[in-house]
């Protein structure tokens, strides 16, 4: 009896210190952080409120407000819907850049001296001739070789 009254001291001692260690929110931070993290982040998920789905256009008010249009003959109002396809979403937004390219292109082109024909890659009316093997002269032109 008397070793068990020597010993339940030391275990009550240790009992308290184990329930101090436990009820300490350092510990879990210094041993589980990855835990925390996670629980955190769970609740933050939880209380904060969701948002209100938007409405989306072309619902039952938009549908009223062409019948209305309608009803009066209002005339000069069109109603759009959204781009019909990728393709043409494409196509919108390249073309005017197509446009500019090949518009800055003609304008070095047409600025470096050429003529029209330089455009499309044809040579400049060369008054040079070039003998050849035969003795025979020809002209870059007829080779269509740019000088």
């Amino acid at each position: 009896m008397e070793a068990v009254r020597r010993t339940a001291g030391e275990e009550v001692e240790t009992i308290v210190q184990s329930a101090k260690t436990l009820s300490d929110w350092r510990y879990y931070v210094k041993n589980h952080p990855y835990l925390l993290a996670g629980a955190a982040a769970g609740l933050g998920f939880m209380l904060i409120p969701r948002k209100k789905a938007p409405q989306v256009p072309g619902g039952d008010d938009a549908k009223e407000l062409i019948e209305l249009l309608k009803k009066h003959h209002v005339r000069g109002v069109t109603v759009e819907g959204p781009p019909s396809g990728l393709l043409k979403t494409v196509a919108g937004i390249a073309t005017p850049f197509l446009i500019r390219t090949a518009l800055n292109f003609a304008q070095t082109r047409m600025a470096s001296g050429g003529d029209w024909t330089s455009l499309f890659g044809g040579a400049k009316a060369a008054s040079a001739t070039e003998p050849t093997e035969e003795g025979v002269e020809q002209t870059f032109e007829e080779f269509n070789i740019p000088r």
